[in-house]
């Protein structure tokens, strides 16, 4: 599975990100281990608000409702983020939809290629780079 995320300021400009291979499972599995790194990679950064963004619906759903996690497939680590998502600060889930997805795609797509340990990117891959100003743009 490869995972990859952006974090953006509130200008909607790269602040940083980050992709990688986290071995084989589900694309439910990938979500949510999209969202445990991206909270584990956005605490050591010390950014204390955030608007998680995910085109998938049922991560959204299920820490934004939280029914029926206890017997989840993966509620161990839908428990170890409800620990991260319980410390001091405040974390927003929103869905979006895929095309407005398109740069952590992009990093997850890549991550899942290159088999290496994730990383976390201070600068964008030039292709990721190109997309994110065109979506600073665009977005509201």
């Amino acid at each position: 599975m490869g995972v990859g995320g952006l974090v953006r300021g509130r200008d909607k400009k790269w602040l940083g990100g980050f992709m990688g291979f986290v071995g084989l499972g589900s694309p439910l599995e990938a979500e949510l281990m999209v969202v445990l790194v991206a909270l584990e990679f956005t605490w050591d950064k010390g950014w204390r608000y955030l608007i998680l963004e995910s085109d998938c619906m049922d991560v959204v759903n299920i820490f934004t409702t939280g029914l029926g996690t206890s017997f989840h497939k993966f509620s161990g680590l839908v428990k170890t983020i409800q620990d991260l998502l319980a410390r001091d600060w405040m974390v927003n889930f929103l869905h979006v939809y895929r095309e407005a997805n398109e740069p952590a795609d992009w990093l997850a797509y890549h991550g899942a290629r290159v088999v290496l340990p994730v990383k976390w990117l201070d600068v964008p891959p030039p292709d990721v780079e190109t997309m994110v100003v065109i979506d600073s743009i665009s977005r509201p």
